[in-house]
């Protein structure tokens, strides 16, 4: 994914399509991404989990229903909107 942090290391974008928080009671399937910050050792620093709670926090509704298996494929497209940070499609 390029360095996503600023902190000059490159970082990974990680599909975990069968990934299940089950709030609330339900969900099924409904996947996410994990973004790992890397050190320079190329071990894990931090992550960051992209799931249906993120995206309803940010979308203002709930865009995954069950089996909808989000992260199944990720991609780095480069930067598409000239931030300088490399964009994800998942």
């Amino acid at each position: 994914m390029g360095d996503l942090n600023g902190d000059g290391i490159p970082d990974l974008a990680v599909g975990a399509y069968g990934d299940d928080d089950n709030i609330g009671g339900s969900g099924s399937s409904q996947g996410a991404v994990y973004i790992l910050f890397l050190n320079r050792s190329g071990h894990v620093n931090a992550t960051k989990k992209i799931n249906e709670t993120d995206l309803a926090n940010s979308l203002g509704w709930n865009p995954l229903d069950d089996s909808d298996n989000f992260g199944i494929s990720v991609s780095n497209l480069g930067d598409l909107n000239g931030d300088g940070i490399s964009d994800l499609a998942v």
